[in-house]
């Protein structure tokens, strides 16, 4: 609460790009099965945080009065990429090699942040609306 939601969706967003970079290091020293345990644990906590100010960003957007409606309809549509384009990456991957692939993702994260950037200034968070008020 104290950074607000707006930077913690950036900061989050970072958070788990940094946790993407860590992939490679396991494709680098495979025969080393507990980097594997760290590298899930990070990853596990930067997506519990990423989920928690994204659900705050989101509840902030819905109207009082429509609230449950424009929650279903906003979370149903943040993992649209997720069932769509997400499939591909397995050939990608296996073109690649699993440290490349996992460096082009964290490169292909970056539009993404860039593009929260504009989100964020277009649709600040309720706590930013409520103070220009």
């Amino acid at each position: 609460m104290r950074i607000g939601v707006g930077r913690a969706l950036l900061f989050t967003a970072l958070l788990q790009v940094a946790a993407l970079c860590l992939y490679p290091v396991l494709g680098l020293y495979p025969h080393l099965p507990y980097i594997l345990l760290i590298i899930s644990a990070v990853e596990a906590f930067t997506d519990a945080f990423s989920d928690t100010a994204f659900l705050s960003y989101l509840s902030g957007l819905c109207h009082p009065e429509h609230t449950a409606t424009q929650y279903a309809l906003l979370s149903s549509l943040a993992p649209l990429a997720l069932h769509t384009i997400a499939g591909a990456s397995g050939f990608l991957a296996a073109r690649t090699g699993l440290v490349s692939f996992f460096v082009i993702c964290a490169f292909a994260a970056l539009p993404g942040i860039a593009l929260l950037l504009v989100i964020l200034r277009l649709y600040p968070p309720k706590e930013t609306r409520l103070k220009a008020v």
